[in-house]
């Protein structure tokens, strides 16, 4: 499940790497959305999670990006598109007005594939990043203890 971050530009992790960009670049397209209607004060519509989930994944986002631009984390991209998708087509029917309610007996569905989804994917992403922060500071401490060992006059 998880991939080791390797330094290989094959063509094929470029087209890994690229659509992970564009995914975490649609997460600040998304943060911004959010920003603005906070901004407006028109948070009747928002939720605690909705704030949340955008805030966060933004931040998450841009940790994949750098750290771990890889297949593992282009399948959880796909997977939140995947969603949006399915979100997006909702909310385009339901702004055309009442005369589209009649095809939006679906929302239930669509709100517990949400769940679903979110909750399966938000502790892999929690993982990643603990993951990512403890390496990173285990390697902090190495090379700093492998400079205090090769010179011994400097602690």
């Amino acid at each position: 499940m998880c991939e080791i971050p390797q330094q290989i530009f094959t063509p094929d992790e470029i087209k890994i790497v690229n659509a992970v960009w564009w995914h975490y670049f649609s997460k600040f397209l998304e943060f911004c959305d959010t920003f603005f209607i906070v901004f407006r004060k028109k948070t009747k519509s928002l939720s605690f999670l909705h704030v949340y989930h955008h805030s966060s994944v933004f931040a998450f986002w841009w940790f994949f990006i750098k750290f771990y631009p890889s297949g593992f984390v282009a399948l959880i991209a796909m997977t939140n598109s995947f969603v949006h998708i399915f979100m997006y087509i909702y909310y385009g029917l339901a702004s055309i007005g009442p005369s589209m309610n009649k095809y939006l007996w679906w929302k239930k569905y669509l709100t517990i594939l949400q769940i679903r989804i979110f909750g399966t994917t938000m502790p892999l992403i929690h993982s990643l990043w603990l993951a990512g922060w403890l390496a990173g500071w285990l390697a902090g401490w190495l090379a700093g203890w492998l400079a205090a060992v090769r010179l011994p006059g400097v602690l």
